[in-house]
């Protein structure tokens, strides 16, 4: 009896207010929609870039799927009960790729006992190779040898008593890899990947066809017949759309599944003898819109139970997994679609969502996990970005202007939130409830005052000078503003979908922003793109090599804090006010970007400190457990405290 898969209305609700902010952000995307649209978009900028072992798969500006068919005889047929499998692409005519075998009959029309078959052809025009389509035509050509002898006794009868055939009626397949002498046993170790072998004693024959020569090898597969391998193939992957598609961590490492998953389907020798061979994903959409994974070899992936946890395979097409395919919209959307959307795929059955653990393997997780399209590679990456920072990022396009930062400057360089003064130790305290990474999903985030310190103590036991770590302990406390704001006006609501005081990559505005620039994609939001005064020449509104110090970064928490530490004469070295204003801006210290508007003091003098910065910063993990009000105090009397003494002016309120 086969696993009740629900309909796409049957499907469990899920709350997705708690995974985007915002109610009706996604929608059901399919096959076509999860790959298809504009695929000439340039990547964005921070997305991992896959390793190019394999060609793209979808020229630009172009979609299709692939269907496979099945023919039996015909007046095309050259062989005594041939058959041919055929790959089509969805638009236009006329196969990719073929398989065409036979098998040989007795003379009552049945399959013989002692069955023996032959694979005349399997060819996979040059486009198309790389993703073992090739390797997908083999394995459905055994499976339909093996499903043709199902059932057959050793008289070439079927079998009616619901017995499985006998051992001894092995198909044995042969077939002759004929490959240039140029790649010797290119052809022949592809063969033997999917479990064939060279035939005993077998003659390999030299063919020569003008200057190139090539060699005729025999080949054997021995295959045993199973009463119910893969029954369901032809409601599957015959006429069904689907492609090839690869998934990918973070990192930038090919994921799957892991070999304990793989060895549970091995059903046969041939299999267990081709472990060692990389696996191939296809992609199929199901006619419910919702689409299932296997491999070209024909196995399932399905998820698996709680107690073991994990993906595992089945060759059983209806009990494996299906899954939702959900895109997160932004709004408002970019002009052209791009490599750094967001989609989930959740589980049709249990709600749970298709993601990689920390060994590289594909698991579900309760946790919404996101994924990221490669559309001309076909691959998906599963990331760590979430809808809540890509909103954050929009909104910081659109909003982040030369206007914008000249009016941020004007209200709140005034420092007139805290006329009595507020300490960095109250400052500190402010922020002990406020997240310092609040684009997380479904994980708890440590607050803002236990990644200053523990920055600051990471600077302390790397040897860095009491400035650095001054510089470490205060570098998020823009953040305080946030709540000074709240408790000078509590009935406004400013700030309500954009927190400017996030510590994110910044830009430099009043001239084009770098191609690199974080999620790029939404630049054609922001007005200052289509004002000749900032957008007509690299340097936009300003001399070239004027210095960083002269231009408008974007209004940040960071900004504000450069501000505030030279409002208040905080006496530190240049170096570490530029440390703390220039650490977000990636696409200078860690990109090149901006050459023409730095000074040669920029370049050679303060460079090597910003980017030492940020990496001290990136050290602290995003996961650390919340310091307790006791570990802080104790880490600030018996330390920072006199750090702060020594760069704060005595008996000075400072103004914030």
């Amino acid at each position: 009896m086969s696993t009740y898969i629900p309909s796409v209305r049957e499907a469990p609700e899920f709350c997705w207010k708690d995974i985007v902010g915002k109610e009706n952000v996604m929608e059901q995307r399919g096959l076509e929609e999860l790959f298809g649209g504009n695929r000439s978009a340039a990547p964005a900028a921070g997305q991992q870039q896959l390793p190019r072992r394999r060609r793209a798969f979808l020229p630009q500006d172009e979609f299709f799927t692939l269907r496979m068919e099945h023919r039996v005889g015909g007046a095309m047929a050259r062989h005594v009960g041939e058959e041919r499998i055929l790959l089509f692409r969805s638009d236009r005519a006329g196969a990719v790729a073929k398989v065409i075998y036979s098998s040989v009959l007795n003379s009552s029309g049945r399959p013989r006992a002692v069955p023996t078959a032959k694979i005349h052809v399997l060819d996979v025009k040059e486009p198309y190779r790389g993703r073992d389509l090739g390797g997908l035509l083999f394995a459905e050509a055994v499976t339909s040898l093996m499903d043709s002898y199902a059932d057959v006794d050793c008289e070439g009868d079927r079998r009616d008593d619901g017995q499985d055939a006998e051992s001894g009626s092995n198909i044995h397949c042969v077939l002759d890899a004929e490959e240039d002498v140029r790649r010797h046993n290119r052809l022949v170790g592809f063969y033997q990947q999917l479990g064939c072998h060279v035939k005993p004693r077998a003659k390999v024959q030299m063919l020569y066809n003008g200057p190139d020569t090539y060699r005729k090898v025999p080949m054997q597969i021995d295959l045993a017949p199973a009463a119910s391998i893969n029954a369901t193939v032809e409601t599957t992957t015959h006429s069904a759309k689907f492609l090839p598609v690869s998934f990918w961590s973070n990192t930038g490492l090919e994921v799957g599944l892991s070999r304990r998953s793989l060895e549970s389907v091995w059903t046969s020798s041939h299999e267990e003898a081709s472990h060692d061979r990389r696996v191939d994903w296809l992609v199929v959409e199901a006619p419910d819109g919702c689409v299932m994974f296997r491999t070209t070899q024909g196995h399932y992936m399905r998820v698996g139970d709680r107690a073991t946890g994990g993906c595992t395979m089945t060759r059983d097409a209806q009990s494996a997994s299906k899954f939702f395919v959900y895109k997160v919209r932004d709004d408002p959307a970019p002009e052209s679609r791009t490599s750094k959307e967001l989609f989930l795929l959740q589980c049709t059955l249990c709600s749970c969502f298709l993601a990689v653990d920390g060994s590289s393997h594909l698991t579900y997780s309760d946790r919404p996990a996101f994924w990221q399209v490669d559309r001309s590679m076909l691959s998906l990456t599963c990331t760590t970005d979430t809808p809540r920072r890509r909103q954050h990022y929009l909104t910081s396009w659109k909003t982040q202007t030369v206007s914008h930062v000249r009016q941020m400057r004007q209200r709140y360089l005034k420092f007139d939130l805290t006329p009595g003064g507020l300490s960095f130790r109250e400052a500190l305290d402010l922020v002990k409830t406020i997240p310092a990474h609040p684009f997380t999903v479904g994980q708890r985030s440590p607050s803002i005052r236990t990644v200053c310190y523990k920055t600051a103590e990471a600077a302390r036991n790397a040897g860095q000078p009491d400035w650095v770590q001054f510089i470490a302990l205060t570098h998020l406390l823009g953040s305080a503003v946030t709540v000074l704001n709240k408790g000078r006006n509590p009935d406004s609501d400013d700030n309500s979908d954009y927190d400017w005081t996030i510590a994110s990559r910044t830009r430099i505005v009043g001239c084009p922003a770098p191609e690199c620039a974080t999620f790029g994609e939404f630049r054609h939001l922001n007005p200052d793109e289509r004002n000749p005064n900032y957008s007509r020449s690299p340097q936009g509104m300003y001399n070239l090599h004027c210095g960083l110090d002269q231009t408008l970064l974007t209004w940040t928490g960071p900004e504000y804090m450069y501000h505030m530490l030279a409002k208040n004469d905080i006496c530190i070295p240049e170096e570490g006010l530029a440390m703390l204003r220039l650490f977000s801006l990636g696409d200078w210290h860690a990109h090149g970007e901006y050459s023409h508007l730095q000074s040669i003091a920029d370049e050679q003098g303060l460079l090597p400190f910003v980017s030492e910065f940020d990496d001290l910063r990136r050290s602290v993990p995003p996961t650390v457990s919340d310091l307790t009000d006791e570990e802080c105090d104790d880490l600030y009397e018996t330390h920072y405290e006199y750090i702060v003494e020594k760069y704060v002016i005595p008996d000075e309120p400072i103004l914030w």
